[in-house]
Order: C-alpha cells, then structure tokens, then sequence
C-alpha cells in the first residue's frame, strides 16, 4: 500500500495548488500542479502491479478512482474515462459485500460531465481563434453550448446537468457537493464566455453581415444570454455555494465567482 499511500498524497499536493493557483496565480512557483498528479500516476502504475493486494485490502477501487482523476488532470480522456469505469466496476462489486464509497463513487460517475466542461472551454476558445461567420458561430453555440429547443441539448449544457444530478446524490457531502457546484461555475463560466465570443463576431469578424443581418444576430444573441440568466436564477448555484461554505473562504469564492459570471447577490437570491 506504499505506493497508493504516495499517489494519494501527491495527487492531493497537486489538487492544494490548482486551487491555490487558480484564485491567486503565482508564476514564481517552482512546483506545478502536473508535477505532482504526474509523480501521483507513475505510483498507481506501481500499485497496480499487484491488484490482488489491492483487492484484498478493498483498495482497487480507490487506486482505479486516482488513476482516473490523474489521467483527467493530464489531459489523459480516454484513459480517464477507462479508469473511471474499473472503479464503478469495483465499486458495484464492493456494494454487494455491504462496503460504500459514496464520494468515490459520485466521483466516477460525474468525471466524464466533468472532462465534458473543461474540453468545452477549450473547444469554445479554439474554435473562434479562427474568427468564425455568425452563423457559423451561431451553428456551434447550439451543438457545444446551449440549445434553447427544448427537445435537444448542447454538450456543455448537458454536462452541467449530470453534475447537478449526481451532486444531488451525495447533498450531505458539503465538500464534494461544493466541488460539484464549482464545477458547474466553470461551465456557466464557458456559456457566458461564448456570449462575449459571439459580440466580437458580430461587431468585428463577419463582415458579410447586412445592417439588418447584423440586427437580427443581435436579437439572436440578447435572447441566449436572457436563456443564461434566467438559468443562473433558478439554478441560483452561487447562493448554493454560500449555503455549502458558510466560512470567510466560502464567501470569497461566492464573490469571486459572482464577479466571474457577472451576477449579482440580488440576482442570484
């Protein structure tokens, strides 16, 4: 169990300063987050060389569910993805022994909503690098972001609902329903994002807009950014936030992240 015991603690160094440099960027630091999950992985190969150890200490699971969360850090998908289904795999087989992990569990089952996110900010910034047409921009909104048709979602759209699922699941959990409700920020974050990506498109990319082309995308446009306020009322994720963190932290994050999505406490109460 050495080298579980190793990959656990450099997988939670590493997670300490994401989080440290994401709210407070500090380019002078030596260390960086994918040293560590790097350093995290090369022990669960390691671990892995004996899985009938791990299996008989009721550790697999747990060794399968860091794998997974250190390919998704490395930007290893398909691996994580893998990963993610031994554990639930382990996971099941350890329920019908009457042994529970309900955090690694919800865990597993939300990482590919949450690979889902961080791959569609990355889409939603490749994509208009290239100055695209509104309607083309339009076309990509709807598939990656958001669909306001009621009988279709976009990508991002749905990965931010199976996170709000499977938080709903572990709503005890105050620390992991907070991640989860953090992660939903983000991809509300990439929506908002994208309102701004498609006013640049209007104003100064497409030039092939008629003056009334260019009205009727501005009209497209106020509409989807209602649809996201709207969403951002009723789901009211920042006032979920304040209520999981009721400390001075929580209340900097709550702040941090209504200045991110432009949202007022009034507007989130």
């Amino acid at each position: 169990l050495v080298h579980l015991d190793r990959a656990q603690n450099n997988f939670n160094r590493g997670a300490e300063l994401e989080n440290q440099l994401s709210f407070n960027p500090k380019p002078d630091v030596s260390a960086s987050p994918s040293m560590y999950y790097s350093l995290a992985y090369a022990e669960l190969d390691k671990a892995l060389a004996n899985k009938n150890s791990l299996s008989s200490d009721h550790v697999l699971a747990t060794t399968y569910t860091i794998k997974a969360l250190c390919e998704w850090k490395l930007a290893m998908y398909d691996e994580a993805k893998k990963s993610a289904d031994n554990a639930l795999d382990e996971l099941e087989k350890m329920e019908k022994t009457g042994m529970r992990l309900p955090r690694d569990k919800a865990l597993m089952e939300a990482l590919p909503a949450l690979m889902e996110i961080g791959r569609m900010k990355e889409e939603l910034y490749a994509f208009h690098s290239s100055a695209p047409s509104f309607e083309a921009s339009k076309a990509h909104y709807l598939e990656f972001i958001y669909n306001p048709d009621s009988t279709k979602m976009a990508r991002l759209e749905a990965a931010i609902e199976k996170v709000a699922n499977v938080q709903a699941t572990v709503a005890t959990n105050e620390e992991l329903s907070a991640y989860f409700v953090m992660s939903q920020l983000a991809g509300l974050k990439t929506w908002s994002d994208a309102h701004n990506f498609l006013l640049t498109c209007i104003e100064e990319n497409d030039t092939t807009l008629s003056e009334q082309g260019k009205d009727d995308a501005w009209k497209w446009k106020e509409q989807q950014e209602r649809a996201f306020e709207n969403f951002v009322k009723e789901k009211k994720p920042v006032r979920k936030l304040r209520r999981l963190m009721r400390n001075e932290q929580g209340r900097e994050l709550a702040q941090w992240w209504s200045a991110r999505l432009g949202v007022t406490e009034d507007e989130d109460e």
